[in-house]
């Protein structure tokens, strides 16, 4: 399955489900995907990918450069260090950017 951003999904990325899921990537870069409930997805390192899809998502990209995704939801972004890119969906967001 080849996501808009053209990243495959392979063995290391990590796949929620419909449920409230907490999802952790490693030191390098990681596609984590939500799905539906309120979702809180932790990058860590490298650069990451998170979409949380539909629910009241938290997603933290620690550091490097990461794309975040809340989709629908009031969802709260995150993207730690690194030039991220964020993209909070339909609902009420709360972005957080900081610049090292």
């Amino acid at each position: 399955m080849l996501l808009p951003r053209r990243r495959c999904i392979c063995s290391a990325d990590i796949l929620g489900n419909n449920g409230v899921n907490t999802l952790t990537g490693g030191a390098s870069g990681d596609t984590l995907l939500g799905f539906a409930g309120d979702d809180i997805l932790y990058g860590r390192g490298g650069a990451d990918d998170l979409r949380g899809m539909d629910g009241n998502d938290s997603l933290d990209g620690g550091s490097g450069d990461d794309y975040l995704d809340g989709a629908a939801g009031n969802d709260r972004l995150d993207g730690g260090t690194g030039n991220d890119l964020m993209s909070g969906g339909i609902g009420r967001d709360r972005d957080i950017v900081l610049d090292v």
